[in-house]
């Protein structure tokens, strides 16, 4: 079964061929690396599911290339969200 992830703001979207569903983002407790092509995303058991567990082959958007990657791209969307995301550029003067 192949996955799409996508980041939604304050939540990360999981869409498969079955459906979708979504994760808030401050429900994660953890992401790790289980084995050297599954990544575990903790909630602790804030929400319905204590961990998730992905298969990095299963990924096909956003386009990765192993499992590093992935948890790297993960962290990232949770950290801009909890920490506030940056300040966009300033665009110069206004003509």
């Amino acid at each position: 079964m192949s996955y799409q992830i996508i980041d939604t703001g304050a939540s990360i979207r999981f869409i498969s061929d079955d459906g979708f569903f979504y994760l808030m983002k401050h429900q994660i407790k953890s992401i790790q690396t289980i084995r050297e092509n599954i990544v575990r995303i903790d909630t602790g058991g804030g929400c319905c599911m204590h961990s998730i567990f992905i298969q990095v082959e299963s990924v096909i958007s956003p386009p990765i290339s192993g499992t590093e990657q992935l948890m790297q791209l993960l962290n990232e969307w949770t950290s801009d969200f909890l920490q506030g995301y940056p300040d966009p550029p300033d665009p110069g003067p206004i003509e």
